[in-house]
């Protein structure tokens, strides 16, 4: 019986061709645990837009396009603000005679740094009123410190008041945010840009969304 053992050189042409496979099985898993980081990350930024979006979607469908007041003379710092219907309770309710719907709240979203605001500012002894204005105009009847109105929208991201909800963040990572409102079709877009700081480190793509909201109590 020919009991041959192996030579030198299959053992090096063996070594080699493991040495290759080995190679190519951890560029195949380092690709792939990349795709899941690169994913998650990505997915992360998505479910951000997709948060805020569904929130303020939420909200808006239920104001008055013509009580929707944006400001946008600071494009780094855009604002808008309109009233809500629900009480605290998060009902609605309708004036018994005019059958009109009742405004209880004002809410305000502002972007500021690489994050979105949100605040909530009761209508104070008015809520429950069937007539609301822009918030910019609106008269708080329990605060004297508001008592001429008229104030510019931005004043809002900083204005102070016992019964104001908030500030709470809304979304993470913002880099870009744009309200806008179109008159023919009573409708306000809405459009974020986020990206998470590591992945603009590796030079990723941010997550880009809009969404076109039409306001049924116009």
């Amino acid at each position: 019986m020919n009991k041959r053992g192996i030579s030198v050189l299959e053992a090096i042409l063996s070594f080699l061709i493991l040495s290759i496979l080995m190679t190519a099985i951890y560029a195949l898993l380092a690709k792939g645990f990349y795709s899941i980081r690169f994913g998650s990350h990505k997915m992360d930024t998505f479910q951000t837009c997709l948060s805020f979006l569904n929130r303020i979607n939420r909200e808006l469908i239920m104001t008055n396009y013509f009580y929707i007041s944006v400001d946008s003379s600071d494009p780094n710092s855009p604002v808008i603000a309109f009233p809500s219907p629900f009480d605290s309770g998060n009902k609605t309710h309708k004036d018994s005679l005019a059958g009109k719907l009742l405004w209880y709240k004002y809410i305000l979203y502002y972007k500021s740094g690489d994050k979105v605001w949100r605040k909530i500012i009761p209508m104070g002894d008015a809520e429950g009123t069937s007539n609301a204005k822009l918030l910019e105009e609106f008269h708080f009847p329990d605060d004297d410190s508001l008592s001429g109105g008229a104030y510019n929208l931005p004043y809002y991201r900083t204005f102070n008041h016992t019964s104001i909800e908030g500030p709470f963040p809304a979304a993470y990572y913002v880099e870009e945010l744009r309200f806008t409102k179109d008159d023919s079709w009573r409708s306000i877009t809405v459009e974020i840009v986020v990206i998470s700081p590591k992945n603009k480190e590796k030079g990723l793509k941010p997550s880009k969304e809009k969404l076109v909201i039409i306001p049924v109590n116009s």
